[in-house]
């Protein structure tokens, strides 16, 4: 599959040690700069693909592609996981399927974060360091440490 940076379009300095991390069946296959990864020796039957994108504000969540392999056609189905959280300066991106919002400053204190638009959200009341943002989706609970400046 061919992999592009879950930042829905905006430019970001990747991290030094790679860009990406690429995951096959839940374990680490390798770290790359480049966008795309070609899976080879592939047993039949289901798999899943995921991506890790590494930036120097943080990581965002896995993106993941359920897919079968088959003899007859090689990938018989592809399901992907629709749902992505990015942060541009204290602006705050999530797509995908979602309800509660919430964001914790290093010292463990929940902080306001403010609907800006559906799916985006303001950071603004959040200090400077690390800070952790949690989403309820409908698969459960998806967590992204980051740091603002």
């Amino acid at each position: 599959p061919a992999w592009a940076p879950a930042a829905n379009g905006i430019n970001r300095a990747p991290a030094l040690d790679g860009a990406y991390e690429v995951y096959l069946d839940g374990k680490k296959v390798t770290d790359t700069d480049d966008t795309e990864y070609t899976f080879e020796n592939l047993s039949i039957g289901k798999h899943t693909a995921g991506v890790i994108a590494s930036y120097t504000s943080g990581k965002t969540e896995m993106s993941t592609v359920d897919f079968d392999v088959n003899y007859e056609t090689g990938i018989q189905t592809a399901v992907t996981n629709e749902f992505r959280m990015s942060v541009d300066g204290r602006r705050l991106t999530v797509t995908g399927e979602h309800s509660a919002v919430k964001a914790f400053a290093a010292d463990g204190a929940a902080r306001d974060v403010t609907r800006i638009a559906d799916g985006v959200y303001s950071l603004g009341a959040l200090p400077a360091g690390v800070c952790v943002i949690t989403v309820e989706t409908p698969g459960g609970q998806k967590t992204m440490k980051i740091v603002l400046r």
